[in-house]
Formats: C-alpha cells, structure tokens, sequence
C-alpha cells in the first residue's frame, strides 16, 4: 500500500556535524584521586558510577552524575566489598551493580533504587565467579558475558539476569574466543560484543539474539585491546580505543554492518575509562593504568549530531515515497510543483552518497541500486530553502 508521510525538517549544518564533537565536562570531584575500573549505569539524565581504584587503593564510594546541571553528587556508598573490575547496568529505573574484584573475586550482586538512595542484596551470580566481564540490557533483561574467573583464567560464558524474579539463566556462549576486559552494548532487540584480550588483543565483534539465544559474527573491530570503552546512541554503537593510541573513535552501524571514523576523543588515552549514554549523548568518564601510576577524573561528552539532531515539527509539504523500503529504484511526489529544485541522499553517517540537481514537477525518480542496504536520509531544497526531509531504507 501507498503511504503518505509527515515530513521532518532539520539544518543543513546539522548533516555536516555527523562527525560529532566532544565538549569537556565537569570534573569527578574527588581530586587529587581519579576513579578507574569503576562499574556504572545511567537512569534518565543522571548517570551513576563506583567502586573502582582510585590511585590510592579499591574503593566503593559511589556519585550521581547530574548531565542537565553538570554537577557529582555522593551517593550512599555500595554496599559490598571494597573492588574494581565490577560490572553495572540499569533496567526499568533501577541500578544494577556486582562481581569485581579485590585479591579475590566476588559473585555479590545489588540493586540500587536512586529515588530512595538505597541499595538492596540481589541473588548472586550463580556462574564462576568472575571479574572485567561486560554487560549490555535488551528489554527488560540484563546480561553479563566473558571476563576472568577466580583462577585468572578468560571466559565466554553468557548470564541472562531478570529483576522482576531476580533469577540467573545461563545462555549460549560468546562463539569466539574466551576473554577479559570485552566491550559490549545493545541496540534495539540485540546484543553486541567484541574486542577484549587473551594473550593478545582480539578485534572479533559478535550480535546476540536472545529470542534465538544466537550469536551471529559481524565485521571485525577496527582496533582491540584490554581497555577500550563502547556504548551506543540510538541505532549506532560507538567504539573507544582506550589505551591505543591515538585515541580513535569509531562508529558501528548495525544496518550495513560497517565501521566508520569519527572525531577522535579530544584527550590522551585513557585506558579503563567507564563509558555511558546519558539522553542520547555518550559519556566517556576517568580512567587511568596502576602499572604506569596514571590516573584520570575527567569526563567527556560525545554529541553524534546528526542521529539525534533532527527535529520532529510540522511542514506544509506532503511528500510520499513508494515503495520504501526500495531495492533498487523509488519514486518521491511531493505535493508543491518544484522548480530547481535540488535532492541530496546521505547515509547514515552524515556521508553524502547521492544528488540530482535542477529538479522540476512533482515527481522525484530515484535509482539507487549502486547503494548498500541501510538507512539513508533524504534532504530536499529549493532556492537554499528546505523543503522536507525523510529517511529512507534500502532493503538488502
């Protein structure tokens, strides 16, 4: 069937920042300390980050990122041990946070309630009690995967935690190789895990289906390691190098299954940082290695631009697209006769990929079978005005 849409509009400057910036931030207000392996999670606009080393030793002091004031409040201290290596998410308002490590490795597992600042005892981990796991949220599920055991000894094994029940469930093992220190995040109904260290950096990258308890292989990292920090915006994911250097960032698109470089973070490595997305912007937060005595407090915020820059306001122009998703060719009509007129198509990344100049009617053909599947935005003008705006997929 033919649908008609609502068209959105946004600045043409907005396309051009899809590279993204970098703004420093406030500063975790525990100077001259810093905080590294700390463990985290975000709820709303405030995101939460503990436990940890300091510099001066393990911690399990814990703050509240305020991203609309940009200000660190303490928080009722964790509960458990003091530790670093822990593991944090966050699942229908509520925090999550355990394992780690201090000398010994902990299975301990707790729920934060930020309204009543408390914290609550959960069921332990019930698997191999472990350490630098990664963790990633779909739905209403948390799940842990790969880290170091009690031996010191890498892993692959996959958790499935629910909190309604607070109840463990094993699932299928990450396919690859066993590993620590592993960087992961969610988009949509998916999962996604990669990179990490086992006797060398690993830039493998996986996606996890938890309706098929699958994992399915996808394009290679552009770069590994033990420290690198990742999260995702939207329908991207976003990738940190952490201790490589320079300090690359990169870009997944989940649609076209491609990496693509991005601003670079502004500042040196900063190995073991905490990462997490706060209203659709990423956080990049502390850091710093015992081995070379260096330790940060800084935090820096990640504005993608483009995927989170378009406004959704009312137009006068009605424009339809048929059919859309397209395999090779489409057609637009828009409900004004234009005259020199000018289309352009970018993809996902704010890349330009196609334009048809001195356009006139109403009618728009488009062929695109020179194009890869994905998601692609179109942008429409007329005399440096525009005119609408829309997003468009190519089918594979």
């Amino acid at each position: 069937m033919k649908t008609t849409l609502l068209i959105l509009t946004f600045a043409i400057c907005e396309i051009a920042n899809a590279q993204g910036t970098w703004t420093q931030m406030a500063d975790m207000p525990i100077a001259p300390l810093s905080k590294t392996l700390a463990a985290g999670f975000s709820i709303g606009a405030k995101g939460y980050v503990g436990t940890g080393n300091s510099g001066s030793g393990n911690t399990n002091d814990f703050w509240e990122y305020d991203a609309t004031a940009d200000m660190w409040t303490q928080k009722a201290n964790f509960p458990g041990i003091i530790r670093k290596w822990g593991v944090g998410f966050s699942i229908n308002g509520k925090g999550y946070m355990g394992l780690g490590y201090n000398g010994t490795a902990y299975n301990d597992f707790y729920e934060y309630d930020p309204v009543l600042n408390t914290w609550a005892q959960k069921n332990n981990y019930p698997g191999t009690i472990r350490y630098a796991t990664v963790s990633f949220v779909i739905g209403t599920k948390g799940y842990l995967c790969t880290g170091n055991t009690a031996s010191s000894s890498e892993t692959n094994v996959t958790w499935e935690y629910e909190p309604i029940l607070d109840t463990w469930t094993q699932m299928a093992n990450l396919p690859g190789n066993p590993r620590r220190d592993a960087i992961g995040f969610s988009i949509g109904s998916l999962g996604y895990v990669g990179a990490g260290y086992i006797s060398g950096n690993l830039v493998d990258f996986w996606q996890f289906d938890p309706v098929g308890n699958t994992w399915l292989q996808k394009a290679n990292c552009p770069f590994g390691g033990y420290s690198c920090a990742a999260f995702s915006i939207d329908s991207l994911g976003y990738l940190y190098a952490g201790a490589n250097n320079p300090p690359n960032f990169y870009c997944y698109n989940p649609t076209t299954d491609t990496w693509v470089a991005k601003s670079p973070y502004p500042n040196s490595t900063h190995p073991y940082a905490l990462e997490l997305t706060i209203d659709n912007k990423g956080y990049i937060i502390g850091g710093g290695s015992g081995s070379l005595g260096i330790y940060y407090r800084d935090c820096w915020k990640y504005d993608p631009g483009l995927t989170t820059g378009v406004e959704e306001t009312k137009n006068d122009h009605l424009i339809s697209i048929f059919p859309n998703p397209v395999t090779s060719e489409t057609t637009l009509q828009i409900n004004v006769s234009l005259n020199k007129a000018n289309l352009v198509v970018y993809d996902s990344f704010g890349q330009q990929v196609k334009e048809i100049k001195n356009i006139s009617g109403k009618a728009i053909k488009l062929h695109l079978n020179h194009l890869p599947a994905g998601l692609y935005f179109i942008h429409l003008t007329e005399n440096n005005t525009t005119l609408a705006t829309d997003k468009l997929i190519i089918g594979g």
